[in-house]
């Protein structure tokens, strides 16, 4: 007999369904009927008779009607950004199901099946219980092909909500998909919510076949050493990039002046910058970086030049930096050239895709299918040109629904439109001014302020001291995690900005500079040939390699003056060997410096006592020995003496 499932299992069930499908804070004030589209097949291939089905999962409270409306296809994008605002500028429907009551399953979500019929169709259209449930295009089959908008309203009683969508309906071949390559920025925002940084990662790990660039700004690989939660944090990155078609790249903070440090002779640190992600990112999972450097927000031709000289000459860059901004025009999906920054090749994102990436007041399966609709809507740009076309879309890891990533990446897997990708084919000349993309494009290029003497020295001094400070730390990670900071603060701005970032730079470097100290408490020597004990203590929670320099005249070191030391625990206890002491009281200057002996980490004067034995001591000592051995001669003559006797 089949058990019945228990009211408090199946009250749970409904709670778990909420939570899945609830919109978000912004949708839901906006919406006083909980409407919740959790699935939508974004693309409806019409058979040569011009039928086809979509299927909508519809997650709605009690007792509801729904009514789908589709709109004439899309012919400007601004259409498809106007789906955000409150008045869609769509013009009028061509199309609608009628009011569909949801009676025809049970429960809280129903899965609606729709009839796509073209003109002359003559197929029985799907019903929901008793009621037919279709759409009617008015176009022959062949001439389907479009990306068309969809309302979809959800009527219960006097209330209504309304959801905006975009379905894609193709009909015969497809020449060229269009090239998509999803770009999962991994910033410090994916550490502000680490369950949903872990979520989204896993979801990146589920779908190891489909191709994904991550782009990791250092600093958040840096938090990945030391912040509480960072092993988690770590497995989760591992696991997103463990597929060899997920890829990795550098994305280094938005605010790095480039051509200021090229300017002002630290053109290594461009490099650094560039580099730094990759040697994280080895040392915390083992992997490695590709080529491509995406330099995220506005940057200058002269930062581009700077970065190219620095040996990435591949560059993903924000399409609001250029002028114009390539989405805005109908030249773009090609690599370019990049005015005044000679060797780099540039691709640009496509803001347009970003925005509605971001938006997180639209429940998961519109928004999945509004991203879809609104990258098949470019491939219907120029559906006839045969040549590669690649749209970059960036989004940040960690601040989106992993229920819309799961949708999404099904989606874009199963759309016969797009071929998702990484971004590093992408990069190939022989595709720079294809599809008729200038071959050139200039970046608007920003007021470029300059370094003032102070900056300049202050950066001089704080790699000089962090450099050598980082050649002590042993393990890689942490002297990573401990040059991110030092690089943060080459950033544009005002000198007064700027060298307010460094002089906290330096601060903290002196701070850690301050948590290694020597115990400076008087030592007794017994004398020589003896061992001198030494005790250092360190506030550092990771280990490093240090000198000892052991300064004066009055005592011998057989190992010698200078003594690499290893410091792993809270306390380190030596004991020095010292062959000859000279005097009974004496000053010994101990200094700990690093490896390189440029920088030095603590220094002490430690007071040293020699207790030596005077010649009368020697005298006393002969003569006590002198008494032991007649002594021994005596006993030994009377026990002869008295054996002869016998």
């Amino acid at each position: 007999m089949r058990q019945r499932i228990p009211t408090w299992w199946r009250v749970l069930g409904v709670v778990l369904v909420a939570l899945v499908a609830w919109p978000g804070p912004l949708a839901w004030a906006a919406s006083p009927v909980a409407l919740a589209v959790v699935h939508q097949d974004e693309v409806v291939p019409l058979s040569p008779h011009g039928v086809g089905t979509m299927r909508v999962v519809i997650s709605h409270p009690g007792s509801a009607a729904v009514q789908i409306t589709a709109y004439g296809a899309v012919v400007y994008r601004s259409e498809i950004d106007s789906l955000l605002t409150a008045q869609p500028a769509v013009g009028s429907p061509v199309t609608s199901t009628g009011v569909v009551s949801l009676t025809c399953s049970r429960g809280l979500q129903t899965t609606l099946v729709v009839s796509v019929l073209s003109l002359g169709s003559h197929e029985t259209p799907a019903k929901c219980g008793a009621q037919s449930v279709s759409l009617h295009l008015p176009c022959l089959a062949v001439q389907c092909s479009g990306v068309y908008p969809l309302q979809i309203r959800l009527i219960e009683g006097s209330d209504t909500s309304t959801v905006w969508s975009l379905v894609t309906v193709t009909q015969g071949s497809i020449l060229q998909p269009l090239r998509v390559a999803l770009v999962g920025i991994v910033n410090p925002s994916s550490w502000s919510n680490l369950a949903l940084a872990n979520a989204d990662f896993a979801t990146v790990a589920h779908h190891a076949s489909a191709p994904l660039t991550l782009a990791l700004d250092y600093r958040a690989l840096a938090d990945a050493v030391s912040v509480p939660g960072a092993q988690s944090w770590r497995t989760g990155l591992s696991a997103a990039l463990r597929s060899p078609l997920h890829r990795a790249i550098a994305a280094p903070p938005p605010t790095i002046d480039y051509a200021g440090l090229a300017r002002n002779g630290f053109s290594g640190q461009v490099a650094q910058q560039v580099n730094l992600a990759g040697t994280l990112l080895q040392d915390l999972v083992g992997q490695s970086t590709d080529a491509p450097v995406f330099l995220q927000g506005g940057v200058s031709a002269q930062s581009v030049a700077a970065v190219a000289a620095s040996g990435s000459r591949n560059v993903i860059i924000d399409d609001t930096a250029l002028d114009p901004a390539p989405s805005s025009t109908l030249t773009w999906g090609a690599p370019f050239n990049i005015a005044g920054a000679p060797g780099a090749t540039g691709l640009a994102t496509d803001s347009g895709l970003a925005t509605l990436m971001a938006q997180a007041s639209l429940q998961a399966g519109p928004r999945a299918a509004l991203v879809t609709g609104d990258a098949n809507f470019l491939h219907f740009e120029a559906p006839n040109d045969p040549a590669v076309r690649t749209v970059v879309i960036p989004f940040v890891m960690g601040t989106l629904s992993p229920v819309f990533l799961d949708e999404l990446f099904s989606s874009l897997s199963n759309d016969p439109y797009v071929s998702l990708s990484s971004v590093t084919p992408s990069f190939s000349t022989s595709l720079i001014g294809s599809n008729g993309s200038p071959s050139f494009r200039t970046l608007a290029t920003p007021v470029l302020l300059d370094w003032s003497n102070h900056n300049v020295a202050t950066l001089a001094t704080l790699l000089q001291r962090s450099h050598s400070f980082l050649g002590a730390v042993t393990t890689p990670s942490r002297a990573g995690a401990l040059s991110a900071s030092v690089e943060q603060a080459e950033i544009l701005g005002g000198s007064s900005v700027r060298q307010h970032a460094l002089d906290g730079s330096l601060d903290a470097l002196n701070h850690l500079l301050q948590g290694v100290s020597i115990d400076n408490s008087t030592v007794t020597l017994a004398g020589s040939g003896t061992s001198l004990p030494i005790t250092i203590f360190s506030s550092l929670h990771y280990p490093i390699t240090v000198v000892a320099h052991l300064i004066t005249d009055r005592l011998t070191f057989p190992g010698g003056s200078q003594i690499p030391i290893s410091i792993d625990h809270s306390t380190t206890a030596l004991r020095i060997n010292v062959s000859k002491a000279v005097g009974s009281s004496l000053i010994l200057q101990i200094v700990l410096t690093t490896p390189d002996n440029r920088l030095q980490l603590t220094r002490t004067a430690l007071a040293v006592h020699v207790s030596g034995i005077s010649w009368v001591g020697y005298a006393l000592s002969a003569l006590s020995l002198v008494v032991l051995v007649l002594w021994w001669v005596r006993t030994h003559r009377r026990r002869v003496e008295g054996r002869h006797l016998r």
